[in-house]
């Protein structure tokens, strides 16, 4: 039982003694940096870089192929890339036309969106009275 005791006094010892002197060592250590090692902030850029031309282009490309091929979230992107001309050239008749047919096979977005268009008069053909 004696052995016991003694272990986890030196234990205890040996704990106060790491706690006390580990962060002195530290701060010691920061001390021995140069300057410029010790104001060194890590830069926070983004992890996703904006995307260079080629790949907007292969990006427009396969979201024209999915948007042909009748996948509604694909002609709603492709409507609402026509509308604020993001990678394409802006077209409210075309984002119109693109999301009217997203809508048609009852995406409840692109419902809301062409309604606003329409609501706006936006996409229409104009009519002289």
């Amino acid at each position: 039982m004696i052995v016991i005791k003694e272990k986890i006094c030196t234990v205890k010892i040996i704990a106060a003694v790491f706690l006390f002197f580990v962060p002195w060592l530290l701060h010691a250590q920061e001390k021995e940096k140069p300057q410029a090692v010790r104001s060194y902030k890590i830069p926070t850029t983004p992890i996703v870089l904006p995307s260079t031309l080629d790949l907007q282009l292969l990006e427009s490309f396969v979201l024209m192929q999915k948007a042909n091929a009748g996948e509604a979230p694909a002609q709603h992107e492709l409507g609402l890339r026509y509308l604020i001309g993001k990678g394409f050239p802006a077209d409210t008749m075309k984002a119109a036309f693109w999301i009217q047919k997203a809508a048609d096979q009852h995406l409840p977005l692109a419902k809301y969106n062409i309604g606003i268009l329409l609501m706006n008069g936006r996409g229409l053909e104009w009519e002289s009275v």
